[in-house]
């Protein structure tokens, strides 16, 4: 019910009080999704704010699930579908301006005992703009937690904040910038993903970046690479290592790079060659990812794969790879036009 009325978004409006009053439903599990369900509303359902602020303060959850996990037969149902608290704070993150008033009592939740609500919390502050901004050192402080799921959510909440305001903090960088050197995988990815959203801080920190292009973890690769961009004119300068992750043995790495490399300008539209053997990939995402990447490359070069993509159109067997060639082609063509 929740995944229906979430792809209905704002056209479940209407339904928005009816699944309000559910909100103080006795079952944890129906308070949760309740929520979850007016988060998918969106800012149709912002009469539903001030009762999703009382549900910042509820310590129960819907356990009904548990013995599946624990006996391996399903896995752990997301926080937000099984705790009411989470699933409030998530729905406040997306319901625009009107919940901007609802930032104090989310960081007030930052201090909770469940770490699950911890994460949450920060990683909603984030989607509030300015008024969430405000508790950035109260996010800060979550670097120093001892959950490395909330170090991570500390981080992303920081970067995003950071690309929001404009304003990033040489002194929040330097500490976020120190997680690259924490052992799990989760915050260093987090880290790098943080910093590649602070702008002119990130280029000051580029070469941390640059060092995560080698981790041990493909998550870590990915976010890193995907960092490139946020970096300007200095980030482009690593287009030879978007490239070579291209090439990467993962999957989601090889993703992400090329999905970077036409946001990397002249520099990376200089890789279209690398970027077109991946046309005959035996993936069906990566030769999707592949196409779409040579029809936003701007370098002239690249309409001379204008007869790759159209092969990839007219024979892929993948509908999703016809369907991105297709509209590669239009731009590709446009290019070729203009060069004549």
């Amino acid at each position: 019910a929740v995944s229906m009325i979430s792809a209905l978004g704002a056209g479940a409006a209407a339904h928005a009080s009816a699944i309000g009053a559910l909100l103080s439903h006795a079952d944890p599990g129906v308070r949760a999704a309740a929520a979850s369900a007016l988060g998918g509303i969106g800012e149709a359902a912002a009469s539903e704010i001030p009762q999703l602020e009382k549900l910042l303060t509820a310590r129960d959850e819907d356990t009904s699930t548990h013995v599946l996990t624990i006996a391996g037969l399903q896995p752990k149902v997301a926080p937000p579908l099984r705790k009411p608290a989470c699933a409030a704070a998530a729905a406040l993150a997306v319901m625009g301006k009107a919940a901007q008033r609802s930032a104090p009592k989310i960081a007030d939740a930052l201090d909770a005992f469940d770490e699950e609500l911890r994460v949450q919390c920060a990683c909603a502050l984030s989607g509030l703009g300015d008024a969430g901004a405000k508790y950035e050192d109260r996010v800060v402080s979550l670097l120093d937690d001892s959950a490395p799921m909330v170090v991570a959510a500390a981080c992303y909440s920081l970067g995003s904040m950071a690309e929001a305001t404009k304003l990033p903090s040489s002194l929040i960088a330097n500490r976020v910038a120190e997680q690259l050197q924490d052992k799990h995988p989760a915050v260093r990815g987090a880290a790098v993903g943080g910093l590649g959203k602070m702008g002119a801080e990130a280029a000051a920190h580029i070469e941390d970046i640059a060092r995560c292009f080698n981790d041990r973890v493909g998550y870590v690769r990915a976010q890193a690479v995907q960092a490139l961009p946020g970096c300007g004119e200095v980030g482009q300068m690593f287009a030879g290592e978007a490239c070579r992750l291209m090439f990467d043995p993962e999957e989601r790495v090889r993703l992400a790079a090329i999905g970077t490399l036409p946001k990397l300008g002249q520099r990376g539209a200089a890789f279209a060659e690398e970027t077109s053997q991946l046309l005959d990939d035996p993936s069906a995402e990566v030769r999707a990812a592949a196409v779409k990447a040579l029809g936003s490359m701007n370098g002239l070069e690249v309409k001379d794969f204008l007869p790759n993509v159209l092969r990839l159109m007219d024979e892929d067997e993948s509908e999703m790879v016809r369907a991105a060639a297709e509209a590669a082609v239009a731009k590709l063509r446009a290019i070729e036009d203009a060069a004549e």
